[in-house]
Formats: structure tokens, sequence, C-alpha cells
């Protein structure tokens, strides 16, 4: 099952589950929804569904989230569930989607068959999480307080990054991605096949709530999927004893490869750390995965989109780059 295109009759509907709009000195988000419609609308769809009154920091813990836990759970159920809604794009991330997953966990509240586009990244990897557990596709992408359109409105990053393809990519103007990434270990491509399209998955996001996820109901399974992580800065020594703790719950040993997107590090650099973790994961587990570094995928200023979850395809060209080639919306799950 994959989820439906938008037509211009349809319009997104923008939720807040995480943290509270980050928006410039002087702008309201009245106005910052307004404008947001506006633009949406100049893409060729009917604008955006989203309702200010919902947004409350006051009534969250440190004044930080958009809501308490409970109000903003209810307003993502009831969104998930409205049969009106077409996508929903998340306005912002930071913190927050766990105590809503873990609401969610309590009261058994399951996703619905019907399958809509589910946008966001950073904290919204929880959803995303949540969303593979139901075989889910979803988008990984800029959130909409973080984008070139809204940034002389909102604080925040991926400031480069426009959301016309995003808009494009829910019309079905754009049904396939595809991406050149860096082998970094071409001593593991002995057990690949050169110029031999790997069927596969996308699965994934932000690093630290993925290993927030371990031990929960919603640990994700990525056996035969291109594993993605990216994440904000950290210090290189920390990152190397970070992924080797997720190592040790065996959630590399079965990935057909492991793509990091922006994950910058100080101390080190990034990609000497990772032909040694290539090299702990052939010495210590015994298996030899392809690790693969691909720009413009997470908290910088460009953030490309990535399906998660949807038919995909792995091509290594040389012993150097490899070709990922996604469907924006076809469904890797059925």
């Amino acid at each position: 099952m994959s989820w439906e295109f938008l037509s211009e009759k349809d319009a997104i509907n923008v939720i807040w589950p995480c943290a509270a709009p980050r928006l410039k000195e002087g702008v309201t988000l009245q106005q910052f929804i307004e404008k947001l419609n506006a633009v949406v609308q100049s893409y060729g769809l009917a604008g955006i569904t989203c309702h200010p009154e919902i947004v409350n920091p006051s009534c969250s813990f440190g004044h930080y989230y958009a809501n308490n836990d409970q109000y903003r759970a209810q307003f993502l159920r009831e969104a998930l569930i409205d049969p009106s809604h077409k996508a929903i794009w998340v306005g912002r991330g930071g913190f927050g989607a766990i105590e809503i997953i873990q609401i969610f966990e309590q009261e058994s509240f399951g996703l619905p068959k019907r399958i809509i586009p589910l946008i966001g990244f950073s904290d919204v990897t929880a959803l995303h999480l949540f969303a593979a557990k139901y075989q889910w596709p979803t988008l990984h992408a800029p959130v909409a307080n973080h984008n070139s359109e809204m940034h002389e409105m909102a604080i925040g990053k991926n400031n480069n990054t426009s959301i016309q393809l995003l808009i494009d990519i829910l019309k079905g103007n754009v049904q396939e991605l595809e991406y050149s990434l860096e082998v970094l270990n071409p001593d593991t491509l002995q057990h690949y096949p050169l110029k031999q399209p790997i069927s596969t998955k996308v699965l994934g996001g932000n690093f630290s709530v993925i290993q927030r996820s371990i031990g929960t109901s919603t640990q994700l399974n990525a056996k035969d999927s291109v594993l993605f992580f990216e994440d904000t800065g950290e210090n290189i020594v920390r990152l190397r004893s970070l992924l080797n703790g997720v190592a040790r719950t065996g959630m590399f040993d079965q990935v057909t490869a492991i793509f990091f997107g922006d994950l910058p590090v100080t101390g080190g650099n990034l990609k000497d750390l990772l032909i040694d973790f290539s090299q702990v994961l052939k010495a210590v587990r015994k298996i030899h995965k392809p690790i693969l570094l691909g720009r413009g995928f997470g908290h910088g200023t460009i953030n490309q989109i990535l399906p998660l979850g949807t038919l995909s395809s792995l091509e290594f060209i040389s012993k150097e780059e490899a070709t990922l080639k996604i469907s924006t919306h076809k469904s890797a799950y059925s």
C-alpha cells in the first residue's frame, strides 16, 4: 500500500507534536501560518491547515513544547485518523515526540491502515520509527519551521532548502529520487556485485533518537535495509563509543548498508571514524557492510528529502561510488 498523491484541491495539515514554533522577534504564529499557506499555494496545492490555538507553550514543561504532552498526543492522534487529511507536516522537531509515542503505547493506539505522508526530521524520527512499526512509509524532509521560504520569519536549520521539491513529491510530479553516495570501505564490496541493483529500502533518521528507541516497542528492525543516520554535532570519541554500543544490539548485522548523512564531529574526522568503525564491525562482529556517506541530509543548510520505507535500489557503480534510487511513495512493505 502507498500513499496517494495530492491534488490542487488538497491542503497539507501542519501540526506541532514536538517543540513550539521558533519564530523571529516580532513575528506571530498567525503571520507565519499565513505566509506558509501562501507559499504552499504558490507551488500548486490548496495551502495548509494549521490551528494556532493549539500552540500554547506556557502549558508545557519548561515552556519549551508546543503544548503539554497529553494535548500534543491528542492533536497528532486526531490528525492521523481524520480521513480528510491528505498529508501531515510537522512544524518543528527539537524534543517531544518520544513522550507522545509513550502515551500512544499506553493507550494501545496504532496507526490506521490508510497511509498518508508523514513529513519531518530530527526528533520527528520517533514518529518515523512508530510509523515503521505499522509499515507506513514516511518522508524524512525539512519541517515547516525550517526552510528557505520561511527563513525570514523563522529561526532554524535548512535555510537553503526549498520546499518546492517536497510539494512536487506530494503532487506526484517527482516519483523517484536518486542520490550518489561515497563508499568509505571499498574492501567490503568483494561481497557485493558491481553494477547490479540491490532491492532494499531506507530506514532510520536521527541517530540520537534511534539510540533512545533501543529496547522499546519502536526499536528499529533494519534487516535488509539501508540504515540511515544523521545528527547534530558530537565529539568523535563519544560517537565511536555510541556506534559500538548500537552495534552490540545487532542492529547492523543484517543491513544492506549503513548510510551517514550530515553528522558533524569535533576532535577528528568523520570519515576516519567511519572507516575505523567498519574495521571494528569486521573484526569483532564478523560482518562486512558498506558504509556510505552523503552530504546535505539532516541539520545543515541543505536537507535533501529521503523517503523512508519505500521501494529502493542500491547499486555500486564502482568501488568508490554507489547510487541510491528511492521511490517517493511506493511502499516497500507490501
